[in-house]
């Protein structure tokens, strides 16, 4: 079977196959071990804009025709079927695993201890119903309805709240109202086995099953008793799925039933023979959708049980589920590994998504604004292990039409070196090899796809940072022990070895040594920086800035920093921004003082023509620097990072980023 164009992955590798017995009942027999290795699968960017937020993956449904997820620590997010994000809700749901089920525009999630109603519109989050559910199903009517399992039993409830008026009221367990509790109606309650899923139909009609086993079972709260369902063929259930007012699929062994419950006993409708086993359901379109063992989606006509179409995907091991998006679109989503799938109803790939963990090092955009460079860490979810790695992601900022290739998986690079090279549509940076003794510089074009190196024949340094033409690092350097004078009365001396730090400077296209700036004391020289090609300036051991001509070799200019202690020093064009224990310092190239304020934990600067941000505690700060006057930046949510890009500041967080004005 082959894929729709666009939508081919790569064949699985590793794919190892367990044998069932044919006479296997239970699901447990039945289910199909998937033994995958996949170390870069190919998935889409999500579109950059003003907002971006990526979604976790730990509460993935569709709500409203939106896709719908948590990010970030607490954001809950809505995005449509291109991955362009709608809205987001700050502090409604802590990024955990929750049951989620929409209901038309509102959420009802299960935390265990009682189920909340989230109103999106209001921004809302309150208890309706304060007790410890197991599993839930709701329906969506004028009043809706929740049934849950818990505690050995069966409840149905009705919300006292009113949501949209809905013609398709339930015709069936219309009960008067048994008590009242919190922001629910209870109707009725039936003692129950170990059940491990409900389901409830438009028409009010509740199904609940025993996953293992297979076996469905229909609820009936008018004469309070649980029935097994006759209409499954005997053969174990692998998942279900609503289709309209009053029918429901239920896939087993090789097949598909579809049952029509106009009455409490249902009808089959028709039954769909399949070649594999489905973990998923959904109907949308007027087409029911399902997904075999083998991550293949089918579409299939319920009426005459014809095939319509197939896709398919690279999975891991474990199974994908199917939900529908609205009319239009249906998701495949796997819950373990994080991964999901936007198809059309014409099974049409729209978006391949993979969650991730990801820890921002460094962000550099490029001096025609054109593209915007992260350089991560980053976790992927495999076989239920998270598989660290490195890499470079490009966003295109101007043509995002553009052909490029947006991310390029890197080992051992030094990630402050990354920096865009004077071909926009190159990046640089300084890497160090395995195969190579001396560290490289690499020149990556993202568009042509091309690489270059170029090996550095430099000493071992301590740091080292990449300019366009020029290369700087630090060093400690042991000079070999000196043999004493030799004395007829007295033994030889030998003097010890010793120790001597240094800053130099090379050019990067002929490694040839430029400066070299020694200091014979026992100092770390991890202070330094070139604000332009032929200045080097360096943090001294008296706590002194040293200013360096490169051509010349020599220093030009000295500013003692006392009583102030200079921890950090960072460089611009135009200033010098020192980091004290307390204290903030801006001096321009030519060591007159600027500016001074408080300051505490340092993390990042960036400068504009007359004032700075400062990333300081995960908080912005515009310091203008004419009046030496601070305040504070919107904090849209703890910021990691940042860089200025198309005259704002774009703040990154934990799977977020925003453009915030100044």
């Amino acid at each position: 079977m082959q894929p729709p164009p666009g939508l081919d992955l790569g064949p699985p590798p590793g794919l190892q196959k367990v044998q069932t017995t044919p006479n296997a009942t239970s699901l447990e027999s039945l289910k199909l071990a998937l033994k995958v290795t996949v170390q870069d699968q190919q998935f889409d960017q999500i579109p950059f804009s003003d907002e971006y937020l990526e979604p976790s993956m730990n509460n993935l449904i569709s709500c409203n025709g939106y896709l719908c997820d948590t990010s970030g620590a607490d954001v809950l997010g809505l995005w449509n079927q291109d991955m362009q994000l709608i809205a987001q809700y700050k502090g409604l749901v802590e990024n955990m695993e929750w049951e989620m089920k929409p209901v038309h525009d509102k959420i009802i999630m299960n935390q265990k201890d009682a189920l909340y109603l989230i109103d999106l519109q209001k921004a809302q989050k309150n208890i309706i119903l304060d007790q410890v559910v197991d599993y839930f199903s709701v329906t969506d009517h004028t009043y809706p309805r929740i049934v849950a399992i818990s505690d050995g039993s069966i409840y149905l409830y009705k919300l006292q709240l009113p949501f949209q008026s809905n013609v398709q009221e339930p015709k069936f367990n219309n009960l008067n109202t048994k008590s009242k509790k919190d922001k629910c109606d209870l109707l009725g309650t039936i003692s129950c086995d170990d059940y491990d899923g409900i389901l409830q139909l438009q028409n009010g009609l509740v199904l609940c099953k025993q996953t293992t086993l297979g076996e469905v079972f229909v609820v009936d709260f008018e004469k309070g008793q649980i029935y097994e369902c006759q209409n499954t063929q005997g053969c174990p259930v692998t998942c279900w799925t609503p289709i309209n007012y009053d029918s429901v699929a239920f896939a087993g062994k090789n097949q598909i039933i579809v049952v029509q419950f106009e009455s409490i006993n249902g009808n089959i409708r028709n039954i769909i023979n399949c070649q594999e086993i489905n973990h998923g359901l959904c109907y949308a379109g007027n087409k029911l959708f399902s997904i075999t063992q083998n991550a293949v989606v089918l579409a299939w006509n319920i009426s005459n049980a014809k095939q319509l179409g197939s896709a398919e995907l690279r999975f891991c091991e474990g199974y994908y589920t199917l939900d529908t998006l609205n009319q239009n679109y249906i998701i495949a989503k796997h819950k373990e590994n994080k991964d999901f799938a936007i198809f059309s109803t014409k099974l049409e790939k729209k978006f391949v998504h993979k969650a991730r963990v990801k820890q921002v090092q460094n962000c550099v955009v490029s001096n025609c604004g054109s593209f915007l460079a992260l350089v991560q860490s980053y976790g992927l979810y495999y076989d239920e292990q998270m598989n660290f790695h490195n890499e470079i992601e490009i966003f295109p900022l101007k043509d995002k039409t553009i052909n490029i290739q947006k991310r390029k998986d890197i080992e051992n690079v030094e990630s402050i070196t990354v920096q865009f090279g004077a071909d926009p549509n190159t990046l640089m940076y300084i890497s160090k090899s395995q195969n190579h003794i001396n560290p490289l510089i690499i020149i990556w074009n993202f568009v042509t796809q091309e690489s270059k190196e170029i090996e550095l024949l430099i000493p071992k340094y301590k740091s080292i940072q990449l300019y366009q033409k020029k290369l700087v690092i630090s060093h400690n350097l042991i000079l070999p022990q000196q043999q004493g004078s030799f004395n007829i009365f007295a033994p030889i001396k030998k003097q010890d070895a010793q120790s001597v730090s240094g800053v130099s400077v090379f050019d990067n296209a002929t490694s040839k040594n430029l400066l070299k700036v020694t200091f014979q004391q026992q100092f770390d020289a991890e202070v330094y920086g070139m604000p332009n090609d032929q200045i080097l300036f360096i943090l001294n051991s008296k706590n002194q800035i040293e200013k360096w001509d490169v051509a010349t070799q020599s220093i030009i200019q000295k500013a003692d920093c006392r009583p102030s202690i200079i921890k950090n020093i960072k460089f611009s064009e135009n200033y010098l921004f020192l980091v004290a224990q307390l204290e903030w310092t801006v001096r321009d190239v030519s060591l007159g003082l600027v500016g001074k304020t408080q300051g505490k934990r340092f993390q990042k600067v960036a400068f504009l023509e007359q004032s700075c941000i400062v990333l300081s505690e995960n908080q912005l700060t515009y310091w203008d620097l004419q009046s030496n006057k601070t305040r504070l930046i919107e904090k849209p949510f703890s910021v990691n990072n940042f860089c200025l890009l198309q005259g704002k500041v774009l703040a990154i967080g934990d799977s977020q980023m925003k453009l915030l004005n100044i």
